[in-house]
């Protein structure tokens, strides 16, 4: 193992699974370097200028050898940024306070990510007598890649849906709330996180070398999650999926002997700091799911937007039964967020928002997809007959469920390649027979940006990737968390 000297520190992980995964939904990372993300240091979130005080007493309180603390505080020096939240105690108290006050019923991630980093709610300045202290409690929110929000969200139900309810948080366990100020800079899954959590022993010097040995040899060479048995093999065969490792000799030899580490006594290293289902990640799988939206050629920069709201109307309309809806009631619960004159969720009301902006513009493509006629009445089976005619595109999650419906039926036998999904997407047919217009859409989601999905799911159920999905991998992924229950 080669000498390991803490010369200079900058613990830029980049993503809250401790890496730089740019441009990426719900990532510590979002610009590309040199620029500042919030998992660095001198991060400080929304652009406000800060101090650093309250770093010492943080510091103090943190499980790390000395040393590493004067180098924190070193860099601190030079980093005139830095910003101290809300604990999350006080920021989900804040939080809730002003939904019940404002009468808020839902509070979707990208709402509270408009009100950290712009201070405004639905771009109007945030309401209430104190919107200064709501904007910091947004931003502990945000914090560590939305780590408080994904608590929150997902207390009452156990499932995320992008949506935080007022009452969700009387769900959670509030003892398990830090009552400490929450750092700006430290993602979960960042080294400087598992060192304040104890997570890295500060009596294991080895440990502090094989954390930040594998960070760099993720970042410096684009690798992905890491699952334990891909540690393994570099720590036994010093090879990753059966390559030579890349870098150097010595590089090769300090990242074995990194991989030792994380995978001796049973894994216990690997254990302790790999926070994404299991792997050690430089981003999340999850990551690549989140947004996902292909959009027919040709279409408009509002195109993910008018997806969105489509799908919400039409879940919304296909749950409650109901088969038709007027402009005069798309209008009604766009602006009073009512239908009939009783209350609707509040993405709904944003759905019908888009659907009667610009004159009904939307209302109008999506309503008359079926026979061509504008008849002021939209049906549950538009949004459908739009997607085939190119007017619409799909997401993520209604591909999914579209492709996984697909493998289930009898003659396609639960499995599908690669190359099968690349037919169905290019052609629309499987094994040269004609897929419905829906199977070919949802196969183009899934190999858009090079297959992203697809290499996702058909690695949830055995962490490897063999160019087959299955359809155990759907379920695997959600209980995984990759996807929504």
């Amino acid at each position: 193992m080669s000498t390991v000297t803490f010369s200079s520190v900058t613990f830029n992980a980049g993503d809250p699974c401790g890496g730089d995964s740019h441009d990426a939904p719900r990532h510590c990372g979002g610009q590309r370097p040199p620029w500042q993300d919030n998992c660095d240091i001198g991060y400080q979130g929304g652009g406000q200028p800060g101090g650093n005080q309250g770093w010492d007493s943080v510091l103090n309180n943190m499980n790390v050898p000395e040393a590493i603390k004067d180098l924190i505080r070193l860099a601190m020096k030079s980093s005139p940024q830095t910003e101290m939240l809300p604990s999350e105690a006080s920021a989900v108290g804040t939080i809730q306070r002003f939904q019940k006050d404002n009468n808020i019923g839902l509070l979707s991630y990208d709402q509270m990510k408009e009100m950290a980093t712009k201070g405004t709610l639905d771009g109007k300045p945030i309401p209430g007598s104190n919107p200064e202290a709501v904007r910091d409690a947004a931003k502990t929110y945000m914090a560590n890649g939305g780590s408080l929000f994904d608590r929150m969200e997902q207390a009452r139900t156990g499932e995320r849906d992008g949506k935080l309810g007022s009452t969700d948080p009387d769900y959670y366990d509030r003892s398990k709330l830090s009552q400490k100020p929450t750092l700006a800079s430290v993602g979960p899954g960042c080294f400087m996180d598992s060192c304040a959590n104890n997570r890295i022993s500060p009596t294991r010097p080895e440990e502090f070398f094989a954390v930040k040995t594998v960070e760099k040899f993720q970042q410096d060479y684009g690798i992905g999650p890491l699952s334990y048995l891909q540690m393994k093999e570099i720590a036994h065969r010093g090879t990753l999926n059966g390559r030579e490792l890349p870098g150097s000799q010595d590089e090769r030899e300090d990242l074995r002997d990194a991989a030792r580490i994380y995978t001796a006594n049973r894994g216990e290293l690997f254990g302790k700091v790999a926070g994404c289902d299991g792997r050690l990640c430089v981003g999340d799988p999850r990551q690549s799911l989140n947004g996902v939206i292909w959009t027919p050629p040709g279409q408009s920069g509002s195109a993910k937007s008018d997806t969105q709201a489509v799908e919400t109307i039409e879940q919304y309309q296909r749950t409650n039964g109901i088969g038709l809806i007027s402009f005069d009631q798309m209008t009604e619960m766009a602006t009073k967020g009512t239908l009939d004159g009783k209350r609707v969720p509040a993405d709904v009301q944003q759905a019908a928002q888009a659907y009667v902006a610009d004159g009904g513009r939307l209302f109008d493509k999506i309503e008359t997809a079926v026979n061509g006629k504008n008849d002021n009445l939209l049906s549950a089976d538009d949004a459908a007959k739009a997607r085939e005619k190119g007017r619409i595109g799909m997401s993520a999650d209604t591909a999914i469920g579209t492709m996984e419906a697909f493998q289930k039926l009898p003659l396609i036998g639960g499995n599908i390649s690669r190359e099968q999904m690349k037919e169905i997407a290019e052609k629309g047919t499987f094994k040269g027979v004609e897929v419905p217009p829906d199977v070919k859409l949802a196969a183009r989601v899934f190999m858009d940006n090079d297959g992203a999905i697809f290499d996702v799911l058909e690695s949830a159920k055995t962490g490897e990737r063999d160019g087959t999905l299955g359809v155990g991998d759907y379920g695997a992924a959600r209980d995984k968390g990759w996807l929504h229950a």
